[in-house]
Formats: structure tokens, C-alpha cells, sequence
């Protein structure tokens, strides 16, 4: 193992040693580790385990040092939000209680909350988006089922005139989609979102703006495809 190897050991790897939420793994198998890779097992099972006092401790220790009184900086947003990158709704509530509740917290809690705010601000965006594809998903299945069922009907000999005319554009209208489908859901991925400005405005716009474009891409083709499948 590689000393680049040993400074990282991925969540889903430790997972697999614990068995977490099944059953254990045998000893041997985690002290069968070296002494370095070993402490970084348990280095992140303990951020697993507690990852949302993990996440407010890292948060305090950003603006630790700053006046409270200041507004925040452009180097503590973009120390906060590598920390929330991979933070999830459930999480976020999480935190959220811990920094209210928790006095330790209490002379960080302003500038804590606004960074909490702005990612929870990023998530919401994201999974209203989210609900916007699904929705546009389900009209693409309907018009997959309605094709499948044309297809089968035709093997049935139901129809008397060559559907062809009407099944290939159907069928090249429904690959058009799934590509456009595919830059939708990149759009919504970490790695787009963290490109993304740094102003949640900017950041929020920028994935709005993109999504709608999609949409309206895929509505327009799926008006296409029902205008074809009304002549059959």
C-alpha cells in the first residue's frame, strides 16, 4: 500500500469492515491493517457515526478565529462548503439541532446558522429540480409503455399499414430524450454544483436556469411524440 494510499480510506470500505447495521466483521480482518491505514479506518467510522457533530465542529473551526461581528469571508464560505458538500437533508436537521441546542456552540451559532442556511437553500433547489425530472419521467414512461404496446399490436397483425412511419421518429424522438434526461440529472451532481459561483443567488440561478432549459428541451419533444402517437 502506497503512502498516497494511506492517507484516505473511502466510507463505503469501512462500511464493509464494520458491517454496519448487519453483522460484524471479524477482528483480525481490521487489525490485519497496517498501524497507519488502521487509524484512518477508524478515523472515518467515527466521522460516519457521528457526522453531524463532526460537521459542526469543522464548522466552528473555520470561523474559530474570526469576529463574530464580521461578516463571513470568501476563504470561510469555501471552507464550509467543502465541509457540506455531501451533507443531506437528514443531516442538515441534524446539525441544524446540534448548533441550537448545544452551548458549546453558542458563540459560533450566527455564523454557523447563515452557512447552514446557504446549503440548506442549495439542497431544497436541488431536490425541487429533482421533483421536476420525476415528473418529466413519468411522461416519458408513458410514452414508452404506449410505444411497447404498438410495437405488440403490430406483432399481432392489428394494424393494416406499415407503423414504421410513425414508430422510428417515436423511437429517435425517445433516444433524444434520454440524452437531454442524462445532462439534467449532471447538472444536479456534486461535482457540477461545486463548480458552481459561490454566491448561493448565482449558484441557485445557474442550476434553475439549466434545469428549465432541459425541461423545456424534453416537453417539446415529448409534444412531438404524443402528436405521432394521436395518428396512430
Amino acid at each position: 500500500m502506497t503512502s498516497k494510499q494511506k492517507q484516505y480510506v473511502n466510507p463505503k470500505t469501512v462500511e464493509r469492515l464494520f458491517r454496519i447495521g448487519t453483522t460484524r466483521t471479524s477482528p483480525k480482518t481490521i487489525l490485519s491493517l497496517d498501524e497507519d491505514s488502521l487509524r484512518k479506518v477508524f478515523e472515518t467510522y467515527s466521522e460516519m457515526v457521528d457526522k453531524p457533530k463532526y460537521i459542526a465542529d469543522k464548522l466552528a473551526e473555520v470561523i474559530k478565529n474570526s469576529n463574530p461581528d464580521d461578516i463571513i469571508s470568501k476563504s470561510e464560505h469555501e471552507e464550509a462548503r467543502k465541509i457540506l458538500e455531501t451533507t443531506d437533508i437528514d443531516t442538515f436537521k441534524e446539525i441544524s439541532s446540534i448548533i441550537d441546542t448545544n452551548k458549546d456552540y453558542i458563540k459560533y451559532k450566527s455564523k454557523i446558522s447563515d452557512l447552514l442556511d446557504i446549503k440548506y437553500v442549495e439542497l431544497i433547489v436541488v431536490i425541487v429540480q429533482q421533483n421536476k425530472l420525476q415528473v418529466l419521467n413519468e411522461s416519458v414512461k408513458d410514452v414508452k409503455s404506449r410505444l411497447t404496446k404498438i410495437e405488440r399490436d403490430n406483432d399481432d397483425k392489428k394494424y393494416d399499414f406499415d407503423i414504421s412511419m410513425y414508430v422510428t421518429p417515436l423511437k429517435e424522438i425517445l433516444v433524444k430524450i434520454k440524452v437531454i434526461q442524462k445532462e439534467a440529472k449532471n447538472i444536479l451532481t456534486r461535482k457540477n454544483i461545486k463548480n458552481l459561483p459561490l454566491e448561493i443567488g448565482a449558484r441557485q440561478n445557474s442550476i434553475e436556469k439549466g434545469i428549465k432549459e432541459k425541461e423545456t428541451e424534453i416537453n417539446k419533444l415529448l409534444e412531438r411524440a404524443k402528436t405521432l402517437l394521436r395518428k396512430m
